[in-house]
């Protein structure tokens, strides 16, 4: 009998063990995670600043802790990302920001006591040169019903030039003193300065026109 009894013993052991190998656990990134704390009052936090995805810690982050009554607290993280907070005096909810220098910032609410507190912030995506828009031709006139044809040109990001001339919208800031065409060609009327701009999409340019008689 006793024999009997090890085996079964021996059985479960190797059941729950091969539950636990077939179902790990898995969790999902967050911005932040804390651990719950047994602490008393005066509290302290100790803290992270990560980039997210890594285990690699942020220096220089500017760390801003706000009690429940609204007082900030303000300390910087370490060469690994460390921070810490001492002397918390009350329990309550608080709010935690991050700022760093390439990273977006991200602000948490936590709850005193916690033992430790992991802020994850994602890096700065670098805006995309955006293609430029310019308006050239000849910027001064001396007579009435003198004509000046300008084009607009675009400068991709890549170098490549485009001439838009004929599909941008052409506009005078002033059409007393000379007027633009659809297709870019400015007819002077009186004396004075106007701007004549082109606009394509999101894109625009522009030109400083004097007529003088």
């Amino acid at each position: 009998m006793p024999f009997i009894k090890l085996r079964l013993v021996v059985s479960v052991i190797a059941l729950c063990g091969a539950i636990v190998g077939c179902s790990p656990s898995t969790t999902s990134p967050t911005p932040s995670t804390s651990s719950t704390s047994t602490q008393t009052p005066p509290f302290t936090l100790n803290g992270k600043v990560l980039q997210v995805g890594t285990s690699n810690g942020i220096p220089s982050a500017t760390v801003t802790l706000v009690d429940p009554s609204g007082t900030p607290s303000t300390t910087t993280t370490d060469a690994n990302g460390a921070f810490a907070f001492s002397g918390l005096a009350t329990t309550g909810s608080y709010t935690l920001q991050a700022v760093a220098s390439g990273f977006v910032p991200v602000t948490a609410t936590i709850s005193i006591p916690v033992t430790s507190f992991t802020i994850n912030l994602a890096p700065v995506t670098p805006s995309q040169p955006l293609p430029v828009l310019s308006v050239t031709g000849q910027s001064s006139l001396s007579a009435v019903g003198q004509t000046s044809q300008l084009k607009a040109i675009v400068t991709n990001p890549d170098g490549t030039i485009s001439d838009v001339t004929t599909v941008a919208k052409w506009s005078s800031s002033n059409t007393a003193v000379a007027h633009v065409s659809s297709s870019g060609l400015v007819t002077a009327f009186s004396a004075g300065v106007t701007v004549i701009s082109a606009t394509l999409t999101n894109e625009s340019g522009a030109l400083s026109v004097t007529v003088t008689f």
